[in-house]
């Protein structure tokens, strides 16, 4: 298999807000994980299989507790704080399921 497709990264803040979070503010951070789930997973992969990813994912990066809110514009009183931002931006990547994942310089 090449290496690319084994591989992820989580780019650093200034590019999370504009290219891994961007595809939708008014998303939750569920939805989100979701969302990455459906693409980016083998269509092999059940939709029980997906759930549980997520509900893996979430509860690894004790996202559980703001599941629900809005992701928002970066910097918006109502939105998810920068550290929630990463988190999430570091659960969009563990639900593709690859082997290697690397974390940019500000993770």
């Amino acid at each position: 298999m090449h290496l690319m497709r084994l591989c992820k990264c989580v780019e650093s803040c200034i590019v999370i807000y504009r290219y891994t979070l961007h595809h939708s503010v008014n998303l939750s951070p569920q939805e989100a994980l979701e969302f990455s789930a459906v693409l980016r997973l083998d269509a092999s992969v059940s939709s029980t299989k997906r759930a549980a990813f997520v509900a893996e994912v979430m509860s690894l990066l004790e996202l559980e507790p703001i599941k629900g809110r809005m992701i928002g514009e970066p910097g918006a009183a109502d939105g998810l704080a920068p550290g929630e931002r990463k988190l999430l931006s570091i659960g969009v990547e563990l639900v593709s399921n690859s082997p290697i994942l690397f974390l940019g310089e500000y993770t």
